[in-house]
């Protein structure tokens, strides 16, 4: 876990609403973490309730820079996360388009303390990315460039192509042919983060 990750989180969830959002019960919520442009850009953050040294997860949702938030559409991640035994942070950043990604980035690195980097600022020595998409949804195309873009450069990372998949988690619920991803996951995470909680 990088050492700065536990002051974050711990600084998180001595702020906040402590009745948590409706996802997860016991998930500090609402969390102000930056103020700009006339928004306060808030995160949730969960911190399980046993053990210690525990690994965490940073969720940066999609929405092709236009919608989602820390909330919407990545619900079944942030249960899978926490039933698997992981803290994790899930930020909102502003949203425009993708004329201002730039300004998702910023937001999204403040939240991380640390830069996200989009597929034009892939590099070797990024850290591990896991991509998870539906076969069957507009974006594709692009999790197959970012996938290609990965390995040309050998950064890390794993594409899981669930088949006849459409855009979005929410979507893929109550269908068995597309819930390994779950498990796919968690065991990437266990790997990459070199401990199970």
């Amino acid at each position: 876990m990088p050492p700065w990750l536990p002051a974050l989180l711990a600084l998180a969830l001595g702020a906040g609403d402590p009745e948590g959002n409706f996802i997860v019960p016991g998930t500090r919520g609402a969390i102000v973490y930056r103020r700009v442009d006339g928004q306060e850009l808030r995160l949730d953050a969960y911190l399980q309730r046993r053990g210690t040294h525990r690994p965490a997860v940073v969720v940066i949702h999609g929405g092709n820079w236009t919608s989602g938030s820390r909330i919407a559409f990545v619900g079944q991640l942030l249960e899978t996360l926490t039933r698997a035994g992981y803290n994790w942070l899930s930020v909102d950043y502003r949203l425009g388009g993708p004329d201002r990604r730039a300004d998702a980035l910023d937001d999204a690195g403040r939240a991380l303390i640390r830069r996200y980097s989009p597929i034009h600022h892939v590099t070797k020595e990024m850290p591990p990315l896991l991509l998870i998409h539906g076969t069957k949804e507009g974006l594709w195309a692009q999790g197959v460039a970012m996938r290609d873009r990965l390995r040309d450069v050998g950064a890390r990372h794993e594409l899981v192509a669930l088949e006849g998949a459409p855009h979005g988690m929410e979507n893929w619920e109550g269908h068995p042919e597309w819930a390994g991803y779950k498990t796919r996951l968690v065991e990437w995470l266990s790997r990459q983060l070199g401990a199970r909680p």
